[in-house]
């Protein structure tokens, strides 16, 4: 099979986004009726720390890799034998800290088993991710984008079924670890298959290289890790100093806000490549603009039209138990303009690899959020962490314009 056209994999870009959505939705709305709130809560904790701890794994990301790769699309055997090992045991050391936090501090049997489970992830997901990175950088988006929804798909039947013949709990979470398996397996297959020249071998491991990918993704990984804790810091703090029941009514609201946060990731998918990553220095800072209006905008509308749905889109897809989370959500939904807003921006501060400045960005962003949400905490209940969460963004949008004005004005690009 030939590599897909330009046109061919935006289309299956797109195509993709918009049914991975829909899906999860599905797979959530299930899991959460058959669960219960109080339940349903603990998953989303378990789903909260499985994201903060897959960003501690990030520390040689696809960023280290791209200017590796040869104008054909292939990267040498033992640049990708070298990522795919040091992956492996940065996951290794991630995963052991999880474990040991979980055993230590997690005292409800739910919550454990869940992060127990959908931690399991960690140990191969990353690492063998290389093998998908190497299939699109040949061209082959369009064949990733299947595996992804098979594997999705196959996520959302089992779990269906699962639910249907009421099994356990830690059963019905198992087709999140089956999904990655599926993926990483399958990117593994098709590689081999179309990429003749790659040799996995463990005598292709080069510790050079090695030292290289940590200096080159340590620059990026304290970023990543600051604005990976900051988007589940309401829930991982909220969960301490609230009840079951109200923890898990809030997070159900921001479970379908991720849904529509995560449109911003799909619009840019489409748009960002053109406009951001291979747009010339006289062209990026207008093609920012233009980007981040288009987002705010897309945000706005977003948000305004889930604003006067979510009395009926909340209750339909959780059904009645979930009521409350519709004021909830409500609370929350204008920050979506000012999520959009700030991925074109955050693009921006990316394309001029300015790891310093992300990083000063995005620990900025997590300290406000924490201080705003440890100072309402006990006053406010869950109010606080909507709090946080817009201070936040306001602050990551303010920086984010600061950094924009100084770097058009006087060519500060802060890189590192």
């Amino acid at each position: 099979m030939k590599p897909g056209s330009n046109l061919s994999n935006l289309i299956w870009a797109f195509s993709e986004k918009v049914l991975t959505i829909i899906l999860t939705l599905i797979t959530t709305a299930a899991v959460a009726r058959y669960f219960g709130v109080e339940l349903f809560g603990s998953y989303q904790y378990a789903m909260s720390v499985l994201f903060v701890a897959t960003s501690l794994t990030w520390l040689c990301p696809a960023e280290a890799l791209f200017s590796k790769v040869k104008p054909d699309g292939t990267i040498e055997n033992s640049i990708i034998v070298t990522s795919i090992i040091y992956r492996f045991m940065v996951s290794i050391l991630v995963w052991l800290g999880v474990f040991l936090y979980v055993m230590l501090y997690i005292e409800s049997s739910s919550q454990l088993a869940f992060i127990l489970i959908l931690t399991i992830t960690l140990i191969y997901s990353e690492p063998l991710g290389v093998f998908r990175f190497l299939l699109e950088c040949q061209g082959y988006y369009h064949l990733t984008a299947r595996v992804r929804l098979f594997s999705l798909i196959t996520k959302v039947s089992l779990t269906l079924i699962f639910v249907f013949f009421t099994l356990h709990p830690a059963v019905v979470i198992a087709p999140i670890v089956i999904e990655t398996m599926l993926v990483s397996s399958l990117c593994y297959y098709l590689i081999k298959k179309y990429d003749k020249t790659l040799k996995v071998s463990f005598r292709h491991f080069d510790k050079k290289i090695a030292k290289m990918f940590f200096f080159e993704g340590v620059k990026l990984w304290f970023g990543l890790v600051c604005m990976n804790f900051f988007l589940k810091l309401d829930r991982l703090l909220l969960q301490d100093n609230a009840s079951e029941q109200i923890f898990g009514l809030y997070s159900a609201a921001f479970s379908v806000l991720e849904q529509l946060t995560s449109l911003s990731t799909m619009i840019f998918a489409v748009l960002g490549p053109v406009l951001i990553y291979r747009a010339s220095e006289l062209e990026l800072q207008k093609n920012t603009l233009k980007l981040s209006g288009l987002m705010f905008c897309a945000g706005t509308i977003c948000a305004t039209v889930m604003y006067f749905l979510s009395d009926y889109f909340i209750v339909l897809v959780y059904g009645d138990g979930y009521f409350e989370s519709v004021a909830m959500f409500k609370m929350l939904v204008f920050v979506v303009p000012l999520v959009f807003f700030d991925s074109a921006f955050n693009a921006f501060v990316i394309k001029n690899k300015s790891a310093l400045f992300f990083f000063f960005k995005w620990l900025s962003v997590l300290l406000t959020a924490y201080i705003v949400m440890n100072k309402y905490l006990d006053s406010r209940g869950w109010m606080a962490g909507v709090y946080g969460y817009y201070a936040g963004f306001i602050m990551a949008v303010l920086i984010s314009l600061c950094y924009f004005y100084f770097y058009k004005n006087k060519g500060v690009s802060c890189q590192s």
